[in-house]
């Protein structure tokens, strides 16, 4: 990186390159793809906004089988961390993963087609890097914003 990007990187996002690219090289490597098909209100769907990161404070389960979508929505989530735990399903073949509680997501695009809404989740990690990618909303069940950290 040269001279002019690290000083931009530091001021932009107040933490410097080297702790950028650290933070970067443990989250992307070896990404895989999970879904989790739901029906969501309208009114909840709406709050999801690219660029914003959400904290959910349950355990969040997530297929590694990506077929046709089930339901109106579909959380579309990248991750280098969700836990393996297919071994543990009971003749049903789903690829089930799941995520820590308290897991942070970056909405990185919401994606409306025909009546259906794919919003695409980057999982960030799991210690307090996840900050140098912005504040966090936490969604509650009721459906309303609330800032969270």
């Amino acid at each position: 990186m040269d001279e002019n990007a690290r000083g931009n990187v530091s001021e932009v996002l107040d933490v410097g390159p080297d702790e950028l690219e650290a933070a970067l090289n443990d989250m992307l490597p070896g990404l895989t793809n999970h879904v989790r098909d739901v029906n969501l209100d309208p009114e909840v769907a709406a709050l999801y906004r690219p660029g914003m990161i959400i904290r959910d404070k349950a355990f969040i389960g997530a297929s590694k089988r990506v077929g046709g979508l089930a339901a109106t929505h579909r959380f579309f989530i990248s991750s280098n961390h969700m836990v393996d735990i297919s071994e543990y399903e009971h003749g049903t073949n789903w690829g089930l993963c799941v995520a820590d509680h308290e897991s942070r997501f970056k909405v990185l695009d919401v994606y409306e087609y025909e009546g259906k809404t794919q919003i695409t989740l980057l999982h960030l990690l799991d210690d307090d890097r996840w900050r140098i990618f912005g504040e966090t909303c936490c969604l509650s069940h009721s459906g309303r914003m609330k800032n969270a950290v």
